[in-house]
Order: structure tokens, then sequence, then C-alpha cells
């Protein structure tokens, strides 16, 4: 009965997500929001919604291809490397195979685990590791995209500008008139 235990671990996970995004998200709406006539509220949540769901969109999309790419890579350099260790007849086979997966991509479903191929023990168990370790091995400049992000972007903050004396003075005044 491990599944209870793991889904409540994912479900802690993610609440402390959750929790993270409303820490990182609330400061930059006030920030981007707090120079604005407050008729203009309505209309700016909803760029900054647009704007933040884009970017999700679009990060998505730069690491999908960016991992896809590496794992071409990583799949054709893992198979040539490891095509040494299985028998002459089966060399040749099995790095176009990893090739051909890498260039086309791969289609998992019925009939295409590779279970119906009646290969050796060895060489399905080269093929578990060369696709194992390849993968491993795209992860890692992928997860390298992310951080720079980041640094960019706190980078970026040292340039966000204090709110403007004349916009403190005019919500001030128009505090005093109400």
């Amino acid at each position: 009965m491990q599944e209870p235990r793991l889904l409540r671990g994912l479900f802690h996970r993610f609440q402390a997500h959750s929790y993270v995004r409303g820490c990182i998200w609330t400061p930059v709406f006030s920030i981007a929001t707090r120079d604005l006539p407050v008729r203009l509220g309505g209309v700016a949540s909803g760029v900054i919604n647009t704007i933040q769901e884009m970017g999700g969109v679009v990060a998505s999309a730069v690491i999908g291809a960016f991992l896809q790419n590496r794992l071409a890579v990583a799949l054709h350099d893992r198979a040539v490397a490891a095509s040494g260790q299985l028998p002459e007849q089966y060399r040749g086979q099995f790095v176009d195979g990893f090739s051909h997966a890498a260039r086309t991509g791969f289609e998992v479903g019925i009939g295409q685990s590779g279970a119906n191929l009646n290969l050796p023990e060895q060489v399905q168990a080269i093929a578990h590791y060369v696709f194992t370790h390849a993968f491993v091995d795209a992860m890692h400049p992928t997860m390298v995209v992310p951080i720079v992000i980041l640094v960019v972007a706190a980078a970026a903050s040292v340039f966000v500008r204090g709110p403007r004396r004349e916009a403190v003075a005019a919500h001030e005044e128009q505090a005093a008139v109400a």
C-alpha cells in the first residue's frame, strides 16, 4: 500500500509549490501595478496574467525543444559507445535504431515496447542502459536553461525602480481628500 503515501507526498509538494508561487507572484503583481490608476487595475491584472501564461507556454516549449535536441545527440553518442559490447550482428541495427528514434521521435504505446522483438537479454539490458543514461546526459544541460533564466531575472530585478514621487504625492493627496 504505497499509493496513499505517494499521493500524500505529491499533495504536500503541490502545496509547497503553490505557497512559493504565491510568494513570487504577489510582489511581482504589486510592483507591476503600483503606479497605475485604480480604474486600470482590472485591465492590468488581465495583461499580467496573460503575460504569465504566455511565459509559461514559451518556457515549456523552449525546455522541451532543448531537451529533445540534447536527447537526440546523447542517444546517438551513448548507442555508439555501448555498441562495442554487443555481438557484431546487432551493432549496426542498434546504433541505427537509436539514431532513427532520436530523429523521428519515440512512439511508445501498445505493441511498441520492444518486447515482441525477441532480442537477447544482453541487447535489452544495453538498450535500457543507453536510454536511461542518455536521458540523464540530456537533462544536465537542459536544467541549466532555467537556472540561467533565473539568474538573468534576478539581475534584472536590480533595475526595478521605486514608485515615482509624483505618483506617491498624487496618491497621498487623493487619500487625504477621501
